[in-house]
């Protein structure tokens, strides 16, 4: 299994998770959240994820909840079939989009 981490490329607006993203992993992904700037939009890149489960989606959300407060945006790429799943079972409509 691969080490979860959060990573942000601050020239490219991209942050990054990779690994295991679940019930393990998520307290200590939130401590080392990056800071975000306001007013700004990122794209959060998903394509080194290797599980998820709903601890993760509730990071994701947070994520995206906390930017929007500051008026920017966090927008999903490469998101997993799996993810995919949890937005489904969540009710969580256009969540992904």
């Amino acid at each position: 299994m691969t080490k979860a981490r959060i990573s942000i490329d601050k020239a490219s607006s991209e942050i990054s998770l990779t690994g295991a993203v679940d019930q393990t992993t998520v307290a200590n992904l939130w401590r080392k959240k990056p800071h975000l700037k306001s007013n700004k939009d990122y794209r959060l890149c998903l394509d080194q994820v290797t599980e998820i489960d709903s601890a993760g989606l509730a990071l994701i959300i947070n994520l995206k909840n906390m930017q929007q407060s500051q008026g920017g945006k966090i927008i999903i790429q490469n998101s997993s079939p799996q993810l995919q799943q949890l937005v489904d079972l969540a009710e969580l409509e256009n969540f992904l989009d």
